[in-house]
C-alpha cells in the first residue's frame, strides 16, 4: 500500500486501500489538507479536486467535488445542491 510520504503516518490508514491505489500520493495530500482544514474550522469543507497526472504524465480527467465533514451520517444530496447552485 502506498503511503502519503514523510511525516504522514497519522493518515496512512485513513483511506481505504482502493482509494489510495486510485490516487497518487500528490492527490492524497489535497484530501489530507481538506481534512485538516475541516478539523480546524469545525465546519464542513467543500473542495474541487483535479485528478493529478498519472505516472506517464497524462493529466487526469475532469474534476471531483469533495465534501469533508465530521458528521457520521452521509451528506444528503438535496442538502448539497443549494451549495453547488450558489457557487456561480
Amino acid at each position: 500500500m502506498a503511503t502519503l510520504g514523510a511525516g504522514s503516518s497519522r493518515y496512512d490508514k485513513a483511506f481505504p486501500a482502493s482509494f489510495v491505489e486510485a490516487h497518487l500520493a500528490a492527490g492524497l495530500s489535497e484530501y489530507v489538507d481538506a481534512i485538516e482544514e475541516q478539523a480546524a474550522r469545525s465546519s464542513p469543507v467543500l473542495r474541487v479536486f483535479t485528478p493529478p497526472s498519472d505516472i506517464s504524465g497524462t493529466p487526469g480527467d475532469g474534476m471531483r467535488l469533495g465534501l469533508v465533514w465530521d458528521d457520521p451520517a452521509p451528506a444528503a444530496l438535496a442538502d448539497l445542491f443549494p451549495v453547488l447552485e450558489n457557487l456561480g
